[in-house]
């Protein structure tokens, strides 16, 4: 059976008036609680009311976007404040190193003034250089300076610091000079106390050891601390120069000389500006020794006050191999030459006897007929020579 819908909707679908019929209805009612409000304030406790009940809801809208805006802050500081540390070290790190510097700076200009000071007593004698290498032989104490012969420094010559004595220029080039400390085993200085004035000899004993004070008797007034200052006599360092002090003292009445150690002032292992003094005036030759002799006097003829010309013959038997003066080179007390062996130049230490003119007697170290380098000059054992007759 077929049954038919009905014209009209359901109650259920039933929309009531038409918009157009609502929008017109709403908007009255609005303009008249405006008016209302506008004229009696009507609705102005309602409105803090309905503001006092959505308070908390607007807090709680809010909420997410403040807690995002304050990470977002915490963040940024974080970064601003990671970037401002780290530009904070680096200029720490710069201050620092400017600081160190400034402080390495005064200490420089410190030795350097004492050292002018020192020059200013040795006026045109002597020259200012900067170390530029230690030796390379580790048995050696040896040091390399930025002068040689063509800045007028020649060997021998004493080298000092703010402090006292370092070495003694040793062998020249062009451009540089070898210099050997006051601390190589084969250097020799004469010295002496300065509170008591008695005279030594100071020897170096090598690397990693100290100085020693040579033929002291162990009756002499030495103490520890007693400074040591040059005494002169060689001619090759000026007096009074400061040296070392007396480091240790054994006194053994067995032994025929005591055993005295000394630690150097100079700058030996730390200096790196230096002076070089050149050498003082030579010394007067030593006077010949007086030699007394008795003569017979048969016949009177030799009187009180009267002069003789006389020959002595001293060992006219003996054989004695002479050398040129030239060949033999001198350093810190010791006496070598160099003899041609295998066409090479061979360091030999000799000791010499009596001088006639320009030759000297060799007692011991060279054998006659053994070819000798009559002028070494800066000649380094092991290298070439050639023999000529």
């Amino acid at each position: 059976m077929v049954s038919h819908l009905p014209a009209e909707p359901p109650a259920f679908f039933h929309r009531g008036p038409s918009p157009a019929a609502r929008l017109v209805f709403f908007g009255l009612i609005s303009i008249a609680l405006l008016f209302l409000d506008t004229r009696y304030s009507y609705l102005e406790q309602v409105r803090q009311a309905v503001a006092i009940v959505l308070h908390p809801v607007q807090r709680a809208a809010a909420l997410p976007a403040a807690v995002l805006a304050g990470l977002a802050d915490h963040f940024a500081s974080k970064r601003a404040l990671s970037a401002e540390n780290e530009a904070l070290k680096l200029r720490l790190a710069e201050a620092g190193a400017k600081a160190q510097g400034a402080a390495s700076l005064a200490q420089e200009n410190e030795r350097l003034r004492s050292l002018l000071e020192i020059r200013s007593r040795f006026e045109g004698r002597a020259i200012a250089v900067a170390v530029l290498y230690t030796g390379r032989d580790a048995f050696q104490q040896k040091l390399v300076i930025d002068k040689g012969r063509d800045a007028g420094i020649a060997a021998g010559a004493a080298v000092v610091d703010a402090d006292g004595i370092v070495g003694q220029v040793t062998r020249t080039y062009p451009y540089v000079a070898e210099v050997t400390l006051l601390t190589d085993k084969d250097h020799v200085i004469p010295v002496k106390l300065e509170r008591s004035g008695a005279r030594a000899v100071m020897a170096g004993a090598g690397a990693g050891r100290a100085p020693e004070l040579r033929y002291v008797s162990p009756s002499t007034d030495v103490r520890i601390g007693d400074l040591l200052v040059t005494s002169g006599l060689d001619g090759t360092y000026p007096q009074g120069l400061a040296v070392a002090r007396v480091a240790t003292v054994e006194r053994d009445t067995g032994q025929m000389f005591a055993r005295i150690t000394a630690t150097p002032i100079g700058g030996v292992d730390r200096s790196e500006q230096l002076l070089v003094l050149a050498r003082s005036e030579p010394l007067p030759p030593r006077p010949e020794d007086p030699v007394e002799a008795e003569v017979a006097n048969r016949d009177g003829r030799l009187r009180p006050g009267s002069f003789a010309r006389a020959e002595i013959v001293v060992e006219a038997d003996r054989t004695a191999v002479m050398v040129p003066v030239s060949a033999v080179v001198t350093f810190a007390g010791l006496e070598k030459v160099f003899v041609a062996k295998d066409g090479k130049a061979v360091e030999q230490r000799i000791r010499t006897g009596r001088r006639s003119g320009d030759r000297v007697e060799i007692l011991e170290g060279v054998a006659a007929g053994e070819p000798v380098v009559t002028d070494p000059g800066n000649l380094v054992g092991g290298m070439p020579v050639t023999v000529t007759r």
